[in-house]
């Protein structure tokens, strides 16, 4: 069960090492009813050390809260998609930062990175309105029987829903 002593000695571990220390899948949960059992001492008893405790912790959280999110964002940069040291939540944070992070990166590089398309002819099959490919660009609208050059991806993928057919 977490306490004051162990979310202490937590947060000391996250302040003196640059490795992210190992928390248990449910620790936020842990914590909120940690939390909400001292929140109902302290107004129960109003007890000035309980009240100084409530409060003493929440900041401690806080604390170790603000130092996992700089190793975590650290971690996506360096490439890190999973860890084994992480709650459940910061699993879904690390993989969620680290999908902009790398998104981010792609398009950054694509403004100084000769990027070479491979285009594919193919035979359009069926008419189709204009859409947005997966690079964001707009392609068509086309009509049957009509002969394109698109990027690779794209055809492949015109293809592969039998609406186009190699040439």
């Amino acid at each position: 069960m977490l306490n004051y002593a162990k979310l202490r000695e937590l947060q000391r571990k996250e302040a003196s090492s640059a490795e992210i220390s190992t928390l248990e899948p449910n620790f936020y949960e842990e914590i909120k009813k940690v939390l909400e059992e001292k929140k109902i001492k302290a107004m129960v008893g109003e007890s000035l050390l309980v009240i100084k405790e409530y409060e003493n912790i929440k900041k401690i959280l806080v604390d170790i809260e603000e130092k996992r999110i700089e190793k975590i964002v650290f971690m996506a940069m360096k490439g890190k998609q999973s860890s084994e040291s992480l709650s459940r939540e910061e699993s879904t944070f690390l993989a969620e930062v680290y999908e902009v992070i790398w998104k981010n990166k792609k398009r950054m590089n694509s403004f100084w990175t000769e990027k070479k398309e491979n285009i594919k002819r193919i035979k359009i099959l069926k008419d189709i309105t204009a859409y947005k490919g997966s690079d964001g660009k707009i392609y068509g609208p086309y009509v049957g029987d009509q002969l394109v050059e698109l990027p690779e991806e794209e055809a492949a993928i015109l293809l592969k829903d039998n609406l186009a057919e190699n040439v």
